[in-house]
């Protein structure tokens, strides 16, 4: 069973029901009866009928096979510091979900962000803690460890091959970030592979354009537009510091998370 949480389905599969399906040794002696009337032993008869059961014993078995073969996985993983995780983040994984077919979207927590300075974020597992609140209603949504129990700085193409040998290689893997992150392309460690490897899906603001990123790179990266909504991690540290209200900014089990372990005051 995965560490990390995922849910094969089975397709129905159709038994193989032609003879030229089955192996010469499971096929029975069709005709016995009807070539042979006069001479049909008990003997032949107990062959027959042991020939016709592994007939439909190996029919069963290729169904039953098919019918456990998984169709790709198409997954879509929401990678940050979410510090704190709210609602525009659960928005726009919802969004991209529903609207580009994803089967599940996996949150996954940066433990030590490669290009984001240490201050103002809490540990991973205060981080972790909050997202795996956030998002505990929605049967679409996980959340992973990865990222949080790898030592060394969180890059997105170490991630990325290590989500290929937990799912497969034909699982699809989609990888959701802000535009205003892909502007940044430049300072990711090996970006080129990382395309590569994943669907990079960019959400966009309403009116919001990509003119800083070359054409070479917009062109292999999947924009989508997400519902506008004006929420910043950065700007509910500042009201929490203040001793202003976040209510209606996160889920309240992670507004009661923050105010239990009193974080960013």
């Amino acid at each position: 069973m995965r560490a990390f949480l995922s849910s094969p389905r089975c397709v129905e599969g159709q038994a193989a029901t032609t003879s030229a399906a089955i192996p010469t040794c499971f096929r029975p002696a069709r005709g016995v009866l009807r070539d042979r009337p006069s001479t049909y032993g008990w003997g032949e008869a107990f062959s027959f009928f042991v020939d016709f059961s592994f007939e439909k014993l190996y029919t069963f078995y290729q169904g039953l096979e098919r019918g456990m073969e998984t169709p790709a996985e198409k997954i879509a993983i929401m990678g940050g510091t979410f510090n704190p995780i709210h609602y525009a983040h659960l928005l726009s994984a919802e969004q991209v979900r529903e609207g580009l077919g994803y089967e599940k979207i996996v949150f996954m927590p940066s433990a030590r962000p490669p290009h984001k300075a240490a201050t103002h974020i809490v540990s991973p597992e205060h981080r972790y803690q909050m997202v795996c609140l956030a998002t505990a209603e929605n049967p679409c949504f996980e959340v992973s460890r990865m990222e949080v129990e790898r030592a060394g700085p969180s890059y997105t193409i170490q991630t990325l091959k290590d989500l290929q040998t937990l799912y497969g290689d034909t699982a699809k893997i989609g990888w959701i970030i802000g535009a205003d992150s892909l502007i940044e392309y430049q300072i990711w460690k090996d970006f080129d592979e990382v395309l590569a490897r994943c669907e990079m899906i960019a959400t966009t603001r309403p009116n919001y354009q990509l003119t800083h990123v070359p054409p070479a790179v917009r062109n292999r990266v999947t924009t989508f537009r997400i519902t506008g909504v004006a929420i910043s991690a950065t700007e509910i540290r500042k009201r929490i510091a203040l001793g202003h209200s976040i209510r209606y900014l996160v889920p309240e089990p992670v507004r009661d998370y923050i105010c239990l372990h009193r974080l960013y005051q």
